[in-house]
């Protein structure tokens, strides 16, 4: 069994990940803290979670996955 070639894109792949996650994760909250004063928490944490969700539909687009009966039964569990 041969092990796949090992370059240095695959080991700064994940790197560049958690770089992207953790600036993302930073980012979010320095804006969250702005918007307090404004919206209060549960405004803010609704606007986050409406964010995110948001960007989720738009890089997975579940318009276009077929949904099996096992797998909606997932989902709806």
């Amino acid at each position: 069994m041969t092990s796949p070639p090992r370059g240095l894109a695959c080991a700064l792949f994940p790197v560049g990940l958690l770089l992207i996650a953790m600036a993302s994760i930073q980012s979010g909250a320095s804006l969250a803290k702005s918007m307090f004063p404004i919206v209060g928490a549960q405004g803010t944490t609704t606007l986050r979670l409406i964010f995110a969700s948001v960007i989720m539909l738009l890089l997975l687009r579940p318009w276009r996955a077929k949904l099996t009966a096992k797998s909606l039964r997932t989902v709806i569990i």
